[in-house]
């Protein structure tokens, strides 16, 4: 399993909401944004590497 950064205020949101117990729609919405961010651009890398990979075979 590989290590992904994540911005710090995503990280206080996500022990805001999960430790801390805070449910509020905005919470809610900037954890779900920023965290689609993230899985985003995960999935462009895998999939650049993926190509770079077929192109150097």
């Amino acid at each position: 399993m590989k290590n992904v950064q994540i911005p710090e205020q995503l990280l206080i949101d996500l022990c805001n909401y999960h430790i801390a117990g805070m449910r509020n729609p905005d919470l809610d919405m900037r954890i779900r944004q920023g965290l689609q961010v993230k899985l985003n651009a995960v999935k462009r890398r895998s999939d650049y590497q993926k190509r770079r990979s077929e192109n150097h075979d």
